[in-house]
């Protein structure tokens, strides 16, 4: 589901007052919501699609109440989805870290783009971060890009975009022989292409920690922003 409540009603000092809110039901598996900053046409919603696309769904208000428009595709670099990606190697442990699926993981909403990234499984079988930058008016691809290296593995990565359009992705890495450490990029909108992978943080230790599970996970989500 997802909800609009008017942001007026939760301003006004008055436990007695009833909130009206909107719920549009149904929307399509591992819908995310963008972050938005500034003003914007609508609120947008990602979505994992097909080996192909995105779907790209919004909520706009311009008939004086909230309405539903549904996803529609965006076509992107072909990748395979997958319920289960394979588990991220780690120096000094045969376990490997869980890194769960190819959904959309964090999406964000500035001047006019839509930026997204999730992971998915690169031609050498490794997980790598994908990132996408999307015209919301086309339903286009403004441009997009792989992260990857020869050894090391990339995973679940998040994107915050500053007023200038650069973007960073920050994200896990591992291999067989790295501890799972903190990593991140930059992407310049002068060029379109990113820096080189820098460290953030080194690994210390081999992680395990099922929780009285079955899968090691390793959180699942990270969290990228810009500095205010």
């Amino acid at each position: 589901k997802a909800w609009v409540i008017p942001k007026a009603q939760l301003l006004v000092d008055n436990p007695g007052s009833t909130i009206q809110w909107y719920e549009f039901l149904n929307p399509e598996f591992s819908m995310q919501p963008a972050h938005t900053f500034g003003s914007a046409a609508a609120e947008y919603f990602l979505f994992e699609g097909t080996s192909t696309q995105l779907h790209l769904a919004r909520i706009d208000n311009v008939a004086g109440t909230p309405v539903w428009h549904p996803p529609a595709p965006v076509a992107v670099t072909r990748y395979t989805p997958m319920f289960s990606t394979p588990g991220a190697p780690q120096l000094e442990d045969t376990r490997t870290i869980d890194t769960s699926d190819t959904r959309v993981l964090n999406v964000v909403y500035r001047n006019g783009s839509v930026w997204a990234t999730h992971h998915v499984v690169g031609p050498s079988g490794k997980v790598e971060a994908a990132w996408y930058r999307i015209d919301p008016v086309s339903n286009t691809i403004v441009s997009q890009g792989r992260i990857n290296d020869p050894n090391r593995w990339y995973y679940y990565p998040s994107i915050a975009v500053n007023q200038d359009n650069v973007a960073a992705i920050g994200f896990t890495g591992s291999s067989p022989t790295e501890y799972a450490g903190g990593y991140y990029t930059i992407f310049w909108p002068s060029t379109g292409t990113a820096d080189p992978v820098s460290l953030l943080k080194n690994g210390e230790a081999p992680y395990f920690k099922t929780l009285s599970g079955t899968s090691n996970r390793w959180g699942d989500f990270s969290a990228t922003m810009v500095d205010p």
